[in-house]
């Protein structure tokens, strides 16, 4: 099936690159091979070209009465190094998520000074243009998850920047206790407020193979999919955990296949014909290195978990995966909840309903039920807004 997106809700990949793709590195693989120490022809910054671009982006930006201000790499040189630090590899500014639906004017504005787009992110949080082949990254922050209250005035390039007031603390946490001492390759700690937190293994296996190893009953989603499916199908368990809903979806006939990161396979599934494949999905295996072909392809609690491309990957690979007239089936927490309840030491993001509907049409699934609510999947003192969906190939 084919969808049209309004104009209004694409994204700058498609408005300005003019391409299908909701999302967008058009050039900067490129740009990243020429540009790296460990290539032959590394060819080091330019440091008038870099104070050239900072400046004419903060006349626009200026001009447009959009606050930004200095963030990791370029903050950091502002105030220990006063200037550009040498091996960084790019600049870094942030600007309010409140200011995110003008980076169109933005970009159309820095082409006009023959600046190009190179690289956004799906819901365009982050949005990288380039001139003379040094680059800047734009990033768009929720106030409420950024580490620093206030921004203060501070001079750089002969010029007034505003800044964290809470800059040598950031230091700290981005790069340690050293960070007054230039060390070549030590790149900052991601610090989004929620999006600081990573994923892994370790996290993983502790979270599901001990403090929810208990849980055997199915999950309430479990248990309203099973109404759309019938014994014999085969379904694909991504992100499985402990495997309870495995273990459910197996105990109504269904023959199924569970991928997880972690490396101990449950003791609970050892006696079923469960198939358990571990896999880093962060690795992005073409159609998770599977040959098969599914009637059902469950997600459940596990694209929230992933950054914006891990996700792109995840549910192009499940489409691929499908069989025509299979289904895909996902629950995952929505942006009309937030993340204070979470907790653990692992990234988290909020979904937007209209977004993951549209990247799901534009692959060629129907949607045939959607909801978006509380009260789905309580735990404890947790009971988060989440998105429930039911495509089908």
């Amino acid at each position: 099936m084919t969808h049209i997106i309004k104009e209004m809700n694409k994204t700058l990949a498609q408005k300005i690159l003019g391409i299908p793709g909701l999302y967008a590195s058009f050039d900067f693989p490129g740009r990243v091979k020429r540009r790296t120490v460990i290539v032959e022809q590394y060819i080091p910054r330019d440091m008038g070209i870099c104070k050239s671009n900072l400046l004419a982006i903060k006349e626009v930006l200026d001009s447009m009465g959009v606050k930004f201000w200095l963030m990791y790499g370029t903050l950091l040189g502002a105030i220990r190094d006063k200037g550009f630090i040498d091996f960084d590899m790019d600049t870094d500014i942030g600007i309010y998520y409140e200011d995110k639906d003008r980076a169109y004017d933005i970009v159309i504005e820095l082409q006009k000074r023959a600046f190009g787009l190179i690289r956004t992110y799906y819901e365009d949080t982050f949005v990288t243009v380039i001139r003379d082949d040094e680059y800047i990254d734009m990033m768009f922050f929720r106030k409420e998850n950024l580490p620093f209250k206030n921004l203060v005035e501070h001079e750089f390039l002969d010029t007034k920047f505003l800044i964290p007031d809470n800059a040598e603390e950031l230091f700290k946490d981005w790069y340690g206790e050293d960070w007054k001492m230039p060390i070549k390759d030590k790149h900052a700690k991601n610090i989004y407020g929620v999006d600081k937190l990573d994923y892994n293994r370790e996290f993983w296996e502790d979270i599901y193979y001990e403090q929810f190893a208990v849980l055997e009953t199915p999950s309430s989603f479990a248990l309203f999919c099973s109404g759309f499916l019938t014994s014999g199908m085969k379904l694909l368990d991504i992100g499985c955990g402990n495997c309870r809903d495995s273990l459910f979806f197996n105990s109504v006939g269904i023959n199924v296949t569970a991928l997880d990161i972690a490396v101990t396979v449950p003791d609970k599934i050892k006696d079923t014909n469960i198939r358990f494949i571990k896999t880093d999905l962060t690795g992005k295996q073409e159609s998770f290195g599977l040959k098969d072909s599914f009637d059902v392809v469950y997600c459940r609690f596990m694209l929230h978990c992933f950054h914006e491309d891990v996700e792109d990957f995840i549910l192009k690979s499940a489409y691929d995966v499908l069989q025509d007239d299979g289904f895909l089936c996902i629950e995952t927490r929505s942006d009309k909840g937030n993340l204070l309840s979470c907790s653990g030491d692992h990234y988290r993001r909020l979904i937007n309903l209209e977004k993951l509907i549209n990247k799901l049409m534009l692959l060629g699934l129907k949607i045939v039920y959607k909801v978006e609510s509380d009260n789905l999947s309580r735990y404890l003192s947790d009971n988060p807004v989440l998105i429930r969906l039911i495509c089908k190939k």
